[in-house]
């Protein structure tokens, strides 16, 4: 929820205005293994919680089995449960376990300090779930090993129903893989509400809460500025990103590994002044992380699942994304929609629940270069390599409208934003970075428009570039026919198309022009033939400044003065004095 009005303090963070956002509640951590169910049950005991009902048998791995042995002896004993350092002495001290176990013991309790670091509220709820599910899973097995026991009776000539039962499972506990189904109607009752993290004004969602966002673009269109830079500090701080859209404050990671540190850092340090907020060194809202983790290592997934519970965050941005997928199956087979699936899967299977993961990834090439000639907004299908449009629940897409403008440093772009629950939305973004060499350095100015408002300035644009070069071929006409009438004095219409070469409608638009502005006068032209025509003579006031040492214009003399036999090498024209200003 947006509390307008409101100063945000959350984080150490305080802000010059308004649009402070509530934090959302922590998020639940999904957990992808039995290993990691365990790991988070004993964090829960070693942080002060406990269940009566627990016992060794319920553990199904050695370590875990090991260490509820010693942390039960212990609470036993002295009536509390040993934090995890005390438990790491308990260990050193046992000499009845064997050292390759002791060493997975203490990797075991290496985690478990981390989920002991956790506040409490976040690891209560990690046990309420996570010990249900261990306790469900131990009835299970308890249910197994009682319809074993029935089996054995049935082989003796016991109730053949029991066999029914048995079928479910199997030799060690439930099927892995199981399809049960759920009816229509209590299916249609799951409904849920999507939250969103990003609206417009009006309240329309733009970023959904928990889904994977693909942010894609052309190349050097200011994707890792806009994605990770502006809507990274924008979620961290509560402000509109871009000024425009309202968000709600979340916990941001930010890793990139292709701009560069200080790259980040500058762009950083724009935003924040465009926004107008302090951030004290202790601000902890949003982290930055140069090292991205590899699909294609385990222990690299491992670790970014640890990373997001550890740090407790709402949002990762992850740039760029092809970097994370790159090994020799990718490399092989980035144009196949079932190698790049899975990669993108496994990334995916990595974060916990509830977290928004944005992927920042590219155009190819030939998209990049047909979206910047043409200024149509991007599409899905701009990008490059296989599986990405089809993995993506929702996206923000951004493309050229036109040619970076490097005199006043300005991109001119369209951002496309949509997702599988029906959000959507196209704008017009400009984003007018400067110069190094303006006034103040480079800056961060964005501004957002709708695309009626984007195609209405476009016509704008197009009709002021029209009108410019009319009145800069207009110019060039009347530096013609200037040139032209100081030479030949009074013309008409058709000397000025045979000596140009222009039509008619050009010629009288020229001189109509010029009449207006007093530039020319109407006059009678008498030829030779006898005949008078209707034609026109500069005004005196028109006239150029005399050529130093000849006094005339151009070297030539003025109508007037030509009539008089004053002209050099004879009479140039038998054109008549013209009326009006002459």
């Amino acid at each position: 929820m947006v509390v307008s009005g409101a100063t945000a303090t959350a984080n150490g963070l305080s802000r010059k205005g308004n649009c402070a956002a509530d934090a959302p509640e922590p998020i639940q951590p999904r957990l992808t293994s039995e290993e990691e169910l365990e790991e988070l049950v004993l964090a829960g005991m070693s942080a002060g919680q406990s269940d009566d009902e627990l016992t060794a048998a319920e553990f199904s791995t050695q370590p875990g089995r090991t260490l509820f042995r010693v942390i039960d002896k212990y609470r036993g004993e002295n009536g509390l449960t040993p934090p995890p350092h005390v438990t790491r002495h308990l260990l050193a001290a046992d000499r009845s376990i064997p050292d390759p176990l002791r060493e997975e013991l203490t990797r075991w309790l290496d985690r478990i300090e981390v989920e002991v670091s956790v506040p409490f509220s976040i690891a209560e709820r990690h046990w309420e779930t996570n010990v249900r599910a261990l306790l469900d899973g131990a009835r299970r097995k308890r249910a197994l090993r009682a319809l074993e026991a029935a089996h054995r009776e049935v082989e003796h000539g016991g109730d053949l129903a029991v066999l029914d039962r048995l079928s479910q499972f199997g030799s060690n506990g439930p099927r892995g893989f199981r399809l049960e189904g759920v009816p229509l109607g209590r299916f249609l009752k799951q409904r849920t509400t999507t939250q969103y993290l990003v609206q417009t004004e009006d309240g329309r969602g733009l970023l959904a809460r928990g889904q994977v966002c693909l942010a894609a673009g052309a190349s050097k269109s200011l994707k890792t500025s806009i994605i990770g830079c502006d809507l990274g500090l924008a979620l961290a701080t509560g402000t509109p990103f871009l000024g425009e859209f309202p968000t709600v404050r979340s916990r941001v990671a930010l890793l990139s590994g292709e701009s560069g540190g200080n790259a980040i850092r500058a762009c950083f340090d724009r935003i924040i002044r465009a926004r107008n907020l302090d951030v004290p060194d202790d601000f902890d809202g949003l982290v930055f992380e140069q090292s991205l983790p590899r699909v294609s290592e385990p222990g690299h997934l491992k670790e970014l699942h640890r990373f997001c519970l550890a740090g407790r965050f709402d949002v990762i941005i992850a740039d760029p994304c092809y970097w994370m997928l790159a090994n020799e199956r990718t490399e092989s087979g980035a144009g196949n929609l079932f190698t790049m699936g899975s990669q993108l899967q496994r990334l995916r299977d990595a974060i916990p629940d509830g977290v928004t993961l944005i992927l920042i990834h590219h155009f190819s090439k030939t998209a990049s270069r047909n979206g910047r000639e043409s200024g149509e907004p991007p599409q899905m299908e701009d990008m490059s390599q296989a599986g990405f449009a089809e993995f993506a629940r929702q996206w923000a897409l951004i493309g050229r409208r036109s040619k970076y403008d490097g005199e006043s440093g300005t991109h001119h772009l369209w951002l496309n934003v949509g997702g599988s629950e029906g959000h959507s939305g196209l704008w017009g973004v400009d984003i007018r970075e400067g110069r190094q060499s303006d006034l103040g350095g480079r800056r961060w100015a964005a501004t957002v428009r709708t695309r009626e408002e984007v195609e209405v300035a476009k016509e704008e644009q197009a009709d002021d570039a029209k009108e410019i070069r009319q009145d800069r071929q207009m110019d060039r006409h009347k530096a013609a026919v200037v040139k032209f009438m100081t030479l030949r004095g009074a013309v008409t219409l058709t000397d000025l198309k045979d000596a140009h070469g222009v039509r008619y409608q050009t010629a009288r638009r020229v001189l109509q022009a010029m009449s207006e502005a007093g530039e020319a006068v109407s006059t009678k032209i008498h030829r030779e033939n006898g005949r008078s025509y209707d034609g026109f003579a500069l005004s005196g006031s028109h006239y150029p400044a005399p050529v130093p040492g000849t006094g005339h214009p151009l070297g030539v003399p003025a109508p007037s003065e030509r009539r008089a036999g004053n002209t050099p090498g004879g009479d140039m024209s038998s054109d008549t004095v013209p009326h009006g200003n002459q």
